[in-house]
């Protein structure tokens, strides 16, 4: 390693290893291992690669999700080469594995917020280099775990240790890996069965140091409440079953209308294994066939934005017409993509990867929505970067006047595609029959 001037070695053998400088640090130095140690003992296996036809950005988020920091690239089978995030701080000095540097040496409130910022104009860039919208939000969640994670971890050392155990849940856009230059906050916290009036009131202040923080990094208060700092979403974890299981066998439309995005969870802190129990319940939607339709029926009745001349018709704010396409088509969308999954008894988050799936089991429609999502996506994004460079606050309402010709007749056919797909999709669930 000295002599060629490189951080890593692949070792070879059953199975193959790989050995870096850090390896040789914390697992030879640090703990005085004699020299005479087989490579075998100190190596970190599986190897963990990537194909040499693999986009510079499957390759980040690769490194990202998975905290490592040396790629080896293979090509049939064969080590060709091996990337490091060096080579790919050379290339991009704004990519996750530099903020996460940053994030790590964040000292404050200022500096959380200045990192904040910084993936904001990171993500703005992706979009500037037309990157697939999939990829977008993969790695702005990416960088929004980490953010959450180290607002954690230093309320945590504020408040003290937690008095029991608990976990903390991150749902809707965040959850799906979905999200944009314009997310608020939603979370909550599911405590352990047994914690006490302690646990609890240190589980109150935290959820108000978490809101509290993000709200300064940018992230605005949820409207309709979901946050952990609402004592309805921090419970214990056996009324989150139960919570579950009511939506599933009790709750009206109306009532779902405001649930639904926490059957799109991912738990991103503490020691308690909420997914275990959550997961499982999740799990039975299928079994509750009314639920499904109750759900189906939700999406189906949103508006949609085409006039009855077939046109783009939008809202009016103040002198001009806006058209707010998160509320008028990409949820809709995600909507009918969680009762695609909850159907299958999928445990999958991601609209397009719940899509996806539905497609290869027959959901002829599936294939249509995923691209009329992506398509959603891409204009929403460019439009909150057109915010974002003009100083204003990203938002989802697009004046129809910035919208090209071209722009306007895709999304006509677009919303036309998509009023097809959901009455396919009411055959499909026979949701008139079910309710």
């Amino acid at each position: 390693m000295r002599d060629e001037q490189v951080s890593s070695l692949v070792v070879a053998g059953e199975p193959l290893g790989f050995l870096t400088d850090r390896d040789l640090r914390d697992r030879v130095v640090a703990p005085g291992t004699g020299l005479d140690t087989p490579v075998s003992a100190v190596m970190t296996t599986p190897l963990i690669t990537t194909q040499a036809d693999s986009t510079v950005a499957e390759m980040l988020l690769t490194m990202v999700d998975l905290g490592i920091h040396h790629l080896p690239v293979t090509e049939a089978g064969r080590l060709v080469g091996m990337v490091t995030d060096t080579d790919l701080l050379r290339q991009e000095s704004r990519h996750p594995l530099f903020l996460r540097r940053r994030l790590e040496r964040a000292d404050g409130h200022e500096d959380l917020a200045a990192y904040a910022a910084e993936v904001r104009e990171s993500v703005a860039r992706l979009v500037d280099a037309e990157t697939p919208v999939d990829d977008i939000g993969r790695r702005a969640a990416s960088a929004h775990d980490a953010l959450v994670a180290r607002i954690l971890r230093d309320a945590e050392q504020h408040l003290g240790p937690p008095p029991a155990p608990y976990a903390f849940l991150v749902v809707g856009s965040h959850a799906r890996l979905e999200a944009t230059l314009h997310t608020d906050q939603d979370h909550a916290i599911a405590l352990a069965d047994d914690a006490g009036p302690e646990a609890e009131a240190w589980a109150a202040a935290l959820a108000d140091e978490v809101v509290a923080a993000l709200e300064r990094c940018g992230f605005p208060r949820c409207p309709g409440g979901i946050m952990a700092s609402n004592p309805r979403w921090r419970v214990p974890l056996a009324t989150w079953e139960r919570y579950f299981r009511a939506w599933m066998e009790e709750a009206d439309e109306e009532a779902l209308a405001d649930t639904t995005i926490f059957f799109d969870y991912r738990q991103l802190g503490g020691t308690l294994d909420a997914d275990a129990t959550l997961r499982t319940v999740v799990g039975q939607a299928a079994e509750h066939p009314a639920f499904l339709a109750r759900l189906a029926l939700t999406a189906l009745r949103r508006e949609s934005p085409l006039d009855m001349f077939g046109q783009l018709r939008g809202m009016r704010q103040g002198r001009r017409r806006v058209l707010d396409l998160k509320l008028r088509g990409i949820a809709g969308i995600v909507d009918l993509a969680r009762v695609f999954a909850l159907e299958a008894g999928a445990p999958e988050t991601n609209t397009l990867v719940r899509l996806r799936l539905a497609a290869a089991r027959g959901v002829d429609v599936a294939t249509d929505m995923a691209e009329a999502f992506e398509y959603l996506q891409q204009v929403r994004l460019r439009h909150q970067v057109r915010q974002l460079r003009a100083a204003a606050e990203p938002d989802n309402l697009v004046p129809l006047a910035q919208l090209t010709q071209l722009e306007r007749r895709w999304l006509r056919d677009l919303f036309r595609l998509l009023d097809i797909a959901r009455q396919s999709v009411r055959l499909h669930l026979q949701t008139d029959l079910r309710t």
